[in-house]
C-alpha cells in the first residue's frame, strides 16, 4: 500500500523489482499450501501443479484445495 497527495493505492500485483520478493512470496505459497506439498502438488511461485492419478482421486482432493487457496 501506497499514499499520495490524493488518497491510498493498494497494489494488485506483487512488484518483482523489491528485494526478496519472490522468495517471500514463496514462502507465503508455501505455508498456504503445505498440507498438499509433495503429496499431490508442486509450487512454484504462481505456478500450482496438481499430480494425482485418478480422475476420482481428482474430484476427491480438489475441492478442498481450491477451499484452501480460496480462504487464503
Amino acid at each position: 500500500m501506497f499514499w499520495t497527495y490524493y488518497r491510498h493505492f493498494k497494489y494488485i500485483l506483487m512488484l518483482f523489482g523489491l528485494m526478496n520478493t519472490p522468495a517471500t512470496f514463496q514462502v507465503i505459497v508455501n505455508s498456504i499450501l503445505r498440507e498438499y506439498l509433495n503429496k499431490f502438488t508442486v509450487a512454484y511461485l504462481n505456478n500450482v501443479f496438481i499430480y494425482l492419478e485418478t480422475l476420482e482421486k481428482y474430484k476427491k482432493y480438489i475441492k478442498n484445495f481450491l477451499e484452501t487457496l480460496q480462504s487464503a
